[in-house]
């Protein structure tokens, strides 16, 4: 852990789980747990399918590298801990998270621990079952009496606060791993207990926390008359100051413990953030909320197989510090952008685009330099209002797409804005229309542009009510290519702990963007304020169940009905994400460049709006621009059903 980051190698033991051990991958790869490296499933001879189970789920996941063991003779459980410890240390792994195979812990009960780093400054972080704030499902009354008579008599032995003898939720760390601890552990179903006693005895720090635990259709290999009277006995030989009982595979030799590789893989691998990308913090906490979208967001050939479009889950931190909220798993900027899409188009946009045209001349000075200024609509604004010189007006974009006639002055490069983006000396003006968002590191960005911006030289934005989007499940918001929320004020802050001074802002709605312009200077004092991380998990929890919760409106206002879906963009995306029934006959958008293809991770071809026919129901989802589509639509073919995201018939 030279750089402070563990590599936790996840241990789930198996043994007869074929009909779980799916469902403990899909748990473990929707928890997402910061740090693990690699899983490794260790099969004890099960004479059921487990391993082609295992091998199945595994392949289907999101996590990382895997690798499937099975031991070369039945060693019990304790044994195939050892296998397991034994791989750690000649891998190079820091811990050992342990998740049995049998699908009764939750692991994402570790996520908050090992995002607060209690596996760093404890030797072993262990699942308490029987401690306040655990819950248990389907554990029988007299099995939880038990539990605590012995929890009890541990307590009373040891002196130390003892919470459950051994669940199946626990981590292990380097100090336990170096000195081989597990090795005097006895091999049967008591080496939790057995391991538990050895670490109080050689002084490990130990920390339980909560969790919850359920049994349903569970095969139990425990012997409990028999278990018990093994763990009384370890507890007695404790107690006594004698060494503990000789159990199976006490100080056996460990070359003993071999097995074979049954299958190995590697899942895609998901870059993560490390620091947060508004304010530059390590105090990214990991939540729950996840949902799955199409990676690009334009339109691709017919032809183009859908094993080449990738649809991948989106996950999400939050910053303890500054209280953003963040895709912690942000895809490769040539698979999100790999090619244009028309966006920015009809009469809403064109209001917009000609307020921040006005905006723009009354905020900024020189040169201007856009950042991802697509097809120039802006620029083509400005110009319409413009009095004297024209100003050199230059877009980066990382795919242009020209329309129109050409534009006095305006040149294009091809490329995207990154912290190796040089900026033209002669700049005056940097200009980011609804572009921003789209960068992945906001922080790092604007550190790149005051070290590129003399002192008195401007950028202007155009930033989406992101607020405003969220609360009203607007797919605009966050996506593959919007990857960040945070409050205005907090990107106000951001800009002046980078050295830019707020000048102008003004909003444009309601409920669409707010424009501003910011100011190089020297010597600003930072002010990024404290935000609140835990509102923004909840936001982002209702924005994701929002497409799920339109999708059932669409549906149940569809009835069964066949129906068209407008405009093939992420909005169609998200909708369709959320569980549209499959009947759709195809999308509908008046984008030349997107008709005749195929919107990206949908399989849905896009049609020009004359397919339509009076007795067609088409479903807009267009965000603040539905009623304008909905009025065109009408306009074009009266008698058409128009129904919005939320259900509602269009007026």
């Amino acid at each position: 852990m030279a750089d402070g980051r563990a590599r936790i190698l996840v241990l789930i033991p198996c043994y007869r789980c074929a009909d779980q051990i799916g469902r403990v991958v899909a748990r473990l790869d929707e928890a997402a747990l910061p740090e693990v490296a690699h899983v490794l499933v260790i099969d004890n001879r099960s004479p059921d399918d487990t391993v082609a189970r295992a091998r199945e789920a595994l392949a289907a996941s999101r996590l990382p590298a895997w690798t499937i063991l099975v031991n070369d003779r039945n060693v019990s459980l304790g044994g195939s801990h050892k296998v397991a410890f034994a791989y750690a240390r000649a891998h190079g792994y820091s811990h050992v998270l342990v998740v049995h195979g049998d699908d009764q812990a939750a692991p994402a009960n570790f996520r908050d621990p090992l995002a607060a780093g209690l596996h760093r400054t404890h030797d072993a972080v262990l699942g308490g079952r029987f401690m306040p704030g655990s819950r248990l499902t389907g554990y029988g009354r007299f099995r939880i009496f038990g539990n605590h008579v012995f929890n009890a008599l541990f307590r009373l032995a040891t002196r130390r606060p003892i919470q459950d003898l051994g669940s199946g939720l626990n981590i292990y760390g380097p100090r336990i791993l170096a000195a081989e601890d597990e090795r005097s552990a006895c091999d049967d179903l008591t080496f939790h207990c057995d391991l538990l006693i050895t670490l109080i005895a050689r002084g490990r720090d130990l920390r339980y926390v909560p969790v919850d635990w359920r049994e349903d259709d569970q095969v139990s290999n425990a012997k409990l008359v028999r278990q018990s009277s093994r763990i009384l006995k370890i507890l007695a030989a404790h107690a006594m100051g004698l060494a503990p009982p000789r159990g199976p595979g006490q100080n056996a030799p460990a070359e003993s413990y071999t097995a074979r590789i049954a299958a190995e893989g590697t899942s895609p691998v998901e870059e993560r953030r490390t620091h947060c990308a508004v304010c530059g913090s390590a105090a990214l906490r990991p939540t729950d909320v996840a949902f799955a979208l199409p990676a690009y967001q334009g339109c691709v050939p017919r032809d183009v197989p859908a094993s080449e479009q990738r649809v991948a889950t989106l996950r999400f931190d939050t910053c303890a510090a500054c209280g953003s909220g963040q895709v912690a798993n942000p895809l490769p900027v040539a698979l999100v952008y790999q090619g244009g899409h028309a966006t920015g188009l009809g009469a809403a946009w064109d209001a917009h685009h000609a307020r921040l045209a006005a905006f723009l001349q009354a905020h900024s000075h020189g040169a201007i330099v856009e950042y991802g200024g697509g097809a120039g609509n802006l620029a083509r604004h400005v110009r319409r209002i413009e009095t004297g010189p024209v100003r050199p007006w230059c877009i980066v974009e990382p795919n242009p797409v020209r329309s129109g006639p050409d534009i006095a002055g305006l040149t294009y490069r091809e490329g995207f804005f990154g912290p190796d983006t040089p900026i033209p000396p002669e700049t005056g003006t940097v200009l980011f229309c609804h572009c921003l968002e789209h960068l992945p590191d906001i922080a790092g960005s604007l550190r790149h542009l005051a070290a590129g911006l003399a002192p008195g030289r401007r950028v202007v934005i155009a930033w989406p009510d992101l607020e405003d989007w969220i609360d009203r499940g607007v797919p605009g918001a966050i996506n593959w290519e919007h990857t960040i929320f945070c409050r205005f004020d907090t990107l106000v802050a951001a800009f002046q702990e980078a050295g830019f001074a707020l000048v102008a802002r003004e909003a444009y709605g309601p409920g669409h963007s707010l424009f501003a312009a910011f100011e190089r200077r020297d010597g600003l004092a930072p002010v990024i304020p404290r935000g609140d991380a835990d509102d923004t998990r909840r936001r982002l929890g209702a924005y994701a169940e929002s497409f799920r919760t339109q999708a059932r409106a669409v549906a149940a206002a569809l009835d069964g009905r066949p129906y068209y879906l407008t405009p093939a963009s992420i909005y169609a995306q998200a909708l369709l994400a959320g569980g549209l029934p499959d009947n759709c006959l195809g999308l509908v958008d008046n984008a030349p460049i997107k008709q005749g293809r195929t919107l990206y991770g949908t399989g849905l071809r896009v049609h020009g709006p004359e397919i339509l026919t009076p007795d067609d129901i088409v479903v807009i989802n267009g965000g603040a621009h539905g009623d304008e589509i909905a009025r065109g639509l009408a306009a074009l073919r009266p008698g058409l059903r128009l129904l919005h995201a939320d259900g509602r018939a269009a007026a």
